[in-house]
Protein backbone atom coordinates (compact mmCIF):
# COMPACT_ATOMS: atom_id res chain seq x y z
CA UNK A 1 0.00 0.00 0.00
CA UNK A 2 1.47 3.58 -0.89
CA UNK A 3 1.48 6.11 1.08
CA UNK A 4 2.20 9.32 -1.41
CA UNK A 5 -0.15 11.58 0.26
CA UNK A 6 1.44 11.71 3.22
CA UNK A 7 5.46 11.21 2.20
CA UNK A 8 5.70 12.92 -0.60
CA UNK A 9 5.63 17.40 -0.61
CA UNK A 10 2.62 17.47 -2.53
CA UNK A 11 0.45 16.97 0.52
CA UNK A 12 2.26 19.01 2.34
CA UNK A 13 2.21 23.22 2.13
CA UNK A 14 5.15 24.29 0.64
CA UNK A 15 8.30 25.40 3.08
CA UNK A 16 7.56 29.38 1.40
CA UNK A 17 3.66 29.35 1.87
CA UNK A 18 3.79 30.31 5.72
CA UNK A 19 6.05 33.22 4.90
CA UNK A 20 3.72 34.47 1.92
CA UNK A 21 0.57 34.81 3.85
CA UNK A 22 2.91 36.69 6.50
CA UNK A 23 4.69 38.85 4.06
CA UNK A 24 0.93 39.77 2.57
CA UNK A 25 -0.20 40.61 6.04
CA UNK A 26 2.52 42.54 6.35
CA UNK A 27 2.37 44.63 3.04
CA UNK A 28 -1.17 45.49 4.02
CA UNK A 29 -0.23 47.93 6.42
CA UNK A 30 1.09 49.63 3.39
CA UNK A 31 -2.29 50.21 1.78
CA UNK A 32 -3.66 51.86 5.35
CA UNK A 33 -5.14 55.53 4.02
CA UNK A 34 -5.23 54.16 0.24
CA UNK A 35 -8.08 51.52 0.25
CA UNK A 36 -11.21 51.75 2.48
CA UNK A 37 -10.80 50.16 6.16
CA UNK A 38 -12.97 47.75 5.67
CA UNK A 39 -10.90 45.92 3.28
CA UNK A 40 -7.96 46.41 4.99
CA UNK A 41 -9.76 44.51 7.79
CA UNK A 42 -11.02 41.84 5.37
CA UNK A 43 -7.89 41.71 3.96
CA UNK A 44 -5.92 40.97 7.07
CA UNK A 45 -8.51 38.52 8.57
CA UNK A 46 -8.34 36.65 5.50
CA UNK A 47 -4.94 36.32 5.99
CA UNK A 48 -5.34 35.46 9.90
CA UNK A 49 -7.46 32.72 8.60
CA UNK A 50 -5.17 31.03 6.07
CA UNK A 51 -2.09 31.07 8.75
CA UNK A 52 -3.80 29.78 11.56
CA UNK A 53 -5.14 26.69 9.15
CA UNK A 54 -2.02 26.37 7.79
CA UNK A 55 -0.17 25.04 10.83
CA UNK A 56 -3.46 23.26 11.98
CA UNK A 57 -3.09 21.05 8.76
CA UNK A 58 0.68 20.75 9.30
CA UNK A 59 0.82 19.32 12.97
CA UNK A 60 -2.20 16.96 10.88
CA UNK A 61 0.21 15.74 8.65
CA UNK A 62 2.86 15.13 10.57
CA UNK A 63 0.78 13.02 13.43
CA UNK A 64 -0.50 11.09 10.04
CA UNK A 65 2.80 10.35 8.85
CA UNK A 66 3.93 8.85 11.98
CA UNK A 67 1.03 7.07 12.56
CA UNK A 68 1.35 5.86 8.97
CA UNK A 69 4.97 4.91 9.12
CA UNK A 70 4.49 2.69 12.06
CA UNK A 71 1.72 1.06 11.01
CA UNK A 72 3.39 0.46 7.71
CA UNK A 73 6.82 -0.84 9.27
CA UNK A 74 4.63 -3.34 11.31
CA UNK A 75 2.71 -4.41 8.30
CA UNK A 76 6.31 -5.02 6.55
CA UNK A 77 6.83 -7.55 9.41
CA UNK A 78 4.06 -9.27 9.02
CA UNK A 79 3.89 -10.28 5.80
CA UNK A 80 7.32 -11.03 5.77
CA UNK A 81 6.81 -14.26 7.76
CA UNK A 82 4.08 -16.79 7.02
CA UNK A 83 1.04 -16.16 7.77
CA UNK A 84 -0.12 -19.40 9.30
CA UNK A 85 -2.54 -18.47 12.66
CA UNK A 86 -6.16 -16.47 12.34
CA UNK A 87 -4.53 -14.20 15.03
CA UNK A 88 -1.87 -12.91 12.22
CA UNK A 89 -4.52 -13.18 9.65
CA UNK A 90 -6.88 -10.73 11.85
CA UNK A 91 -3.89 -8.87 12.80
CA UNK A 92 -2.51 -8.00 9.18
CA UNK A 93 -6.46 -7.27 8.52
CA UNK A 94 -6.82 -4.97 10.87
CA UNK A 95 -3.36 -2.99 10.45
CA UNK A 96 -4.88 -2.93 6.77
CA UNK A 97 -7.84 -0.85 7.63
CA UNK A 98 -6.15 1.01 9.72
CA UNK A 99 -4.17 1.90 7.14
CA UNK A 100 -6.64 2.73 4.76
CA UNK A 101 -8.49 5.04 7.04
CA UNK A 102 -4.98 6.68 6.95
CA UNK A 103 -4.68 7.08 3.66
CA UNK A 104 -8.41 8.93 3.84
CA UNK A 105 -7.16 10.72 5.98
CA UNK A 106 -4.52 12.09 3.92
CA UNK A 107 -6.91 12.74 1.04
CA UNK A 108 -8.93 15.06 3.20
CA UNK A 109 -5.85 16.84 4.43
CA UNK A 110 -4.64 17.35 0.91
CA UNK A 111 -7.63 18.92 -0.10
CA UNK A 112 -7.69 20.69 2.69
CA UNK A 113 -4.74 22.51 1.59
CA UNK A 114 -5.33 22.48 -2.32
CA UNK A 115 -8.28 24.71 -0.82
CA UNK A 116 -5.67 27.17 1.20
CA UNK A 117 -3.61 27.77 -1.33
CA UNK A 118 -6.56 28.60 -3.85
CA UNK A 119 -8.01 30.71 -1.03
CA UNK A 120 -4.49 32.16 -0.48
CA UNK A 121 -4.38 33.31 -4.60
CA UNK A 122 -7.67 34.95 -4.55
CA UNK A 123 -5.96 37.01 -1.40
CA UNK A 124 -3.10 37.93 -3.30
CA UNK A 125 -5.73 38.93 -6.18
CA UNK A 126 -7.26 41.18 -4.15
CA UNK A 127 -3.93 42.52 -2.99
CA UNK A 128 -3.07 43.27 -6.50
CA UNK A 129 -6.28 45.02 -6.98
CA UNK A 130 -6.37 46.99 -4.23
CA UNK A 131 -2.46 48.26 -4.91
CA UNK A 132 -3.94 49.03 -8.26
CA UNK A 133 -6.71 50.95 -6.97
CA UNK A 134 -4.35 53.34 -4.87
CA UNK A 135 -2.88 54.59 -8.07
CA UNK A 136 -5.88 56.12 -8.97
CA UNK A 137 -7.35 58.71 -6.23
CA UNK A 138 -10.62 59.03 -7.88
CA UNK A 139 -10.97 54.60 -7.33
CA UNK A 140 -11.05 55.20 -3.55
CA UNK A 141 -14.15 55.91 -1.75
CA UNK A 142 -13.73 58.53 0.94
CA UNK A 143 -18.10 59.24 0.56
CA UNK A 144 -19.14 55.85 2.49
CA UNK A 145 -19.15 56.46 6.39
CA UNK A 146 -20.19 52.96 7.20
CA UNK A 147 -17.82 50.29 6.77
CA UNK A 148 -18.37 48.06 4.36
CA UNK A 149 -20.02 44.87 5.32
CA UNK A 150 -17.63 41.24 5.11
CA UNK A 151 -19.32 39.37 1.94
CA UNK A 152 -21.40 36.91 4.56
CA UNK A 153 -21.54 34.16 2.14
CA UNK A 154 -17.65 33.71 2.70
CA UNK A 155 -17.88 33.94 6.61
CA UNK A 156 -20.17 31.27 6.88
CA UNK A 157 -17.94 28.78 4.69
CA UNK A 158 -14.82 30.32 6.62
CA UNK A 159 -15.87 29.29 9.93
CA UNK A 160 -17.60 26.06 8.94
CA UNK A 161 -14.21 25.39 7.42
CA UNK A 162 -12.37 26.07 10.34
CA UNK A 163 -14.58 23.74 12.52
CA UNK A 164 -14.29 21.04 10.57
CA UNK A 165 -9.95 21.49 10.30
CA UNK A 166 -10.09 21.43 14.27
CA UNK A 167 -12.24 18.50 14.47
CA UNK A 168 -15.18 20.36 15.46
CA UNK A 169 -17.78 18.14 13.43
CA UNK A 170 -21.06 19.13 14.61
CA UNK A 171 -20.43 22.63 14.41
CA UNK A 172 -18.92 22.39 11.15
CA UNK A 173 -21.88 20.06 9.94
CA UNK A 174 -24.15 23.02 11.00
CA UNK A 175 -22.39 25.63 9.32
CA UNK A 176 -22.18 23.68 5.96
CA UNK A 177 -25.73 23.12 6.02
CA UNK A 178 -26.44 26.77 6.49
CA UNK A 179 -24.33 27.38 3.72
CA UNK A 180 -25.61 25.12 1.61
CA UNK A 181 -29.51 26.56 2.67
CA UNK A 182 -28.96 29.73 1.58
CA UNK A 183 -25.79 29.91 -0.97
CA UNK A 184 -26.47 27.14 -3.15
CA UNK A 185 -25.60 29.25 -6.23
CA UNK A 186 -22.57 30.99 -4.87
CA UNK A 187 -19.14 29.55 -6.38
CA UNK A 188 -17.97 27.55 -3.17
CA UNK A 189 -21.54 24.91 -2.92
CA UNK A 190 -19.67 22.36 -4.53
CA UNK A 191 -16.57 22.71 -2.04
CA UNK A 192 -19.51 23.16 1.11
CA UNK A 193 -21.22 20.22 -0.07
CA UNK A 194 -18.32 17.64 0.01
CA UNK A 195 -16.81 19.27 2.73
CA UNK A 196 -20.25 17.91 4.39
CA UNK A 197 -19.91 14.86 2.97
CA UNK A 198 -15.97 14.59 4.98
CA UNK A 199 -18.05 15.61 8.19
CA UNK A 200 -20.02 12.56 8.09
CA UNK A 201 -16.72 10.15 6.25
CA UNK A 202 -14.31 10.56 9.53
CA UNK A 203 -17.26 9.77 11.39
CA UNK A 204 -18.22 6.82 10.22
CA UNK A 205 -21.81 7.71 8.87
CA UNK A 206 -20.58 6.12 5.94
CA UNK A 207 -24.57 6.15 4.15
CA UNK A 208 -25.09 9.81 5.20
CA UNK A 209 -21.19 10.29 3.58
CA UNK A 210 -22.03 8.24 0.32
CA UNK A 211 -25.17 10.44 0.08
CA UNK A 212 -23.51 14.00 0.18
CA UNK A 213 -20.47 12.72 -1.91
CA UNK A 214 -23.12 11.18 -4.95
CA UNK A 215 -24.63 14.56 -4.64
CA UNK A 216 -21.41 16.73 -5.14
CA UNK A 217 -21.10 14.53 -8.83
CA UNK A 218 -24.99 15.27 -10.04
CA UNK A 219 -25.06 19.07 -8.38
CA UNK A 220 -22.02 20.05 -9.54
CA UNK A 221 -20.58 17.80 -12.42
CA UNK A 222 -18.06 20.53 -13.18
CA UNK A 223 -17.01 21.79 -10.07
CA UNK A 224 -13.93 21.00 -8.60
CA UNK A 225 -14.82 18.33 -6.01
CA UNK A 226 -16.22 15.66 -8.06
CA UNK A 227 -12.87 13.71 -8.59
CA UNK A 228 -12.21 13.38 -4.86
CA UNK A 229 -15.59 13.24 -4.15
CA UNK A 230 -15.73 9.25 -6.19
CA UNK A 231 -12.59 8.78 -4.69
CA UNK A 232 -14.62 9.04 -1.30
CA UNK A 233 -17.39 6.53 -2.92
CA UNK A 234 -15.24 4.19 -3.90
CA UNK A 235 -13.11 4.11 -0.28
CA UNK A 236 -17.04 3.82 1.46
CA UNK A 237 -18.20 1.07 -1.32
CA UNK A 238 -15.19 -1.17 0.26
CA UNK A 239 -16.30 -0.39 3.75
CA UNK A 240 -19.37 -1.53 2.84
CA UNK A 241 -18.00 -4.58 1.35
CA UNK A 242 -19.15 -3.72 -2.69
CA UNK A 243 -15.47 -4.52 -4.05
CA UNK A 244 -17.42 -4.45 -7.46
CA UNK A 245 -18.69 -1.66 -7.37
CA UNK A 246 -15.81 0.17 -5.55
CA UNK A 247 -13.98 -1.45 -8.84
CA UNK A 248 -16.11 0.62 -11.49
CA UNK A 249 -16.06 3.96 -9.12
CA UNK A 250 -12.47 4.12 -9.12
CA UNK A 251 -12.31 2.91 -12.79
CA UNK A 252 -14.35 5.68 -14.24
CA UNK A 253 -12.80 8.07 -11.71
CA UNK A 254 -9.46 7.39 -13.83
CA UNK A 255 -10.64 7.50 -16.99
CA UNK A 256 -12.84 11.10 -16.34
CA UNK A 257 -9.79 12.73 -14.64
CA UNK A 258 -6.30 11.21 -15.65
CA UNK A 259 -3.37 13.13 -14.41
CA UNK A 260 -4.88 13.92 -10.89
CA UNK A 261 -3.72 13.16 -7.78
CA UNK A 262 -7.05 11.02 -7.00
CA UNK A 263 -7.02 9.31 -9.89
CA UNK A 264 -3.23 7.76 -9.10
CA UNK A 265 -4.69 6.82 -5.87
CA UNK A 266 -7.79 4.89 -7.79
CA UNK A 267 -5.16 2.92 -10.05
CA UNK A 268 -3.50 1.90 -6.81
CA UNK A 269 -6.71 0.69 -5.12
CA UNK A 270 -7.51 -0.99 -8.01
CA UNK A 271 -4.78 -2.99 -8.23
CA UNK A 272 -5.02 -4.17 -4.67
CA UNK A 273 -8.82 -4.97 -5.53
CA UNK A 274 -7.67 -7.30 -8.07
Amino acid sequence: MSFRLLNEGGSRLRPGFPALCLGLLLAAGSLTGCASRGEILGFKRDMTYVRASVDTLNLHLQNLRLQADALQIRQDRLVEEMVTKSNQRQDRAYLSSRLDDLEAQAMMLSAQVNDLSQRLTGVAQRFDEMKYRTREPSAVDTTAAAEPVPPEPREVYDQAYLDLSRGNYDLARMGFEEYLSRYSDTELADNALYWLGEVEYVQHNYDAALQKFREVETRFPNGNKVAAALFKIGLIQIQMNQEAEARDTFTRLAQRYPGTPEAAQAQQKLKTLE
